[in-house]
């Protein structure tokens, strides 16, 4: 169940695993703001879902399909997949600034040093 969802309202929810069958939901609605949520969600083996979030009224329940999360009030996660290389993209550190000034220090002093052995 661990991953990524959305909803049919294009709104998502990152279910991260915290014990074999507890899981934590990060998620945020239209309705509620951009603060979003947190709540605890709990798997049971025959494919019971429920989400406990306070932000959103009682406990919901629903039943974990191969399309995804199907509540009981018909809302439905699916699934989002991610490519290996958009992973990559998502969870690497962004270097792009300390590149880019080493490379501009090291090509100014290059010019640098030409312009000098030139005479300009």
């Amino acid at each position: 169940m661990q991953g990524l969802y959305a909803d049919d309202r294009g709104c998502v929810m990152v279910v991260v695993e915290v014990s074999a069958d507890e899981y934590t939901v990060y998620g945020s609605f239209k309705e509620i703001g951009n603060d979003g949520w947190i709540a605890p969600c709990t798997l049971s083996p025959g494919g019971k879902v429920t989400l406990d979030a306070p932000a959103l009224g009682p406990a919901t329940t629903g039943h974990l399909e191969h399309g995804g999360v199907r509540w009981e009030e018909g809302a439905v996660w699916k699934p989002l997949y991610m490519s290996t290389t958009q992973l990559a993209l998502f969870s690497r550190r962004t270097r792009v600034s300390l590149t880019y000034a080493v490379f501009s220090m090291v090509r100014w002093t290059t010019y640098w040093i030409w312009a000098r052995m030139a005479g300009r």
